[in-house]
């Protein structure tokens, strides 16, 4: 009956859960991809890394208190490595390790072939496949490939869109197909203020 509870202790369940959840969350962003691999990423940078960073903290203390006490550590440390590896994902979250997410684009289907959706010479802002020239959009899912296109002159400075040369230029569809619907009633953001994030 001894080694029933011993199996069954709380330091074994609760390691048992954080490498469970990690298999999970990582082997549906690494093997499934898809949906599922970018709700994984998500919730593993917003919700998940959180969590680890906090129990962490807690394991920490747990451990330095069992050291103090000269009880047995080697669960303590097991959890604090598990629970490290839940926190990591925070220093991406906060850019501190900056990483794409991990799909390469010929694991991508279905794919489709886009145009530039202006009839002039435009500059790509951002965009690409490397944290390095898609800095904002390569590390979450849902932006994995986006790309900001700008027209000179731009970001110059000024907060009023008239003076930035893609102001009120048409927008052509960059895909075959019709447009069923399109909305036009946003506001306007001014540039420069905080609400506007300029490259």
């Amino acid at each position: 009956m001894k080694k029933l509870k011993d199996i069954f202790n709380f330091g074994n369940i609760f390691n048992f859960t954080l490498t469970l959840v990690l298999f999970i969350l990582w082997g549906s962003i690494g093997v499934t991809h898809g949906m599922v691999g970018a709700v994984s990423w998500g919730l593993l940078k917003l919700l998940f890394a959180p969590i680890g960073v906090v129990l962490f903290i807690i394991c920490f203390i747990v451990l330095i208190r069992n050291i103090i006490k000269k009880k047995n550590v080697f669960k303590g440390i097991i959890s604090l490595i598990l629970s490290l590896a839940f926190a990591f994902p925070i220093l991406m979250l906060m850019n501190i390790i900056p990483m794409a997410y991990p799909i390469k684009l010929e694991d991508t289907l279905p794919t489709i072939t886009i145009y530039s959706p202006f009839r002039e010479p435009v500059l790509v802002g951002w965009g690409g496949d490397t944290v390095e020239n898609n800095a904002p959009h390569v590390i979450w899912a849902s932006e994995r490939w986006a790309y900001d296109l700008v027209i000179e002159p731009e970001n110059i400075g000024s907060d009023k869109l008239e003076d930035y040369g893609i102001y009120d230029k048409e927008v052509y569809s960059p895909i075959s197909g019709v447009v069923v619907a399109a909305y036009d009633k946003e506001d306007d953001i001014t540039p420069n203020t905080e609400e506007f994030i300029s490259m």
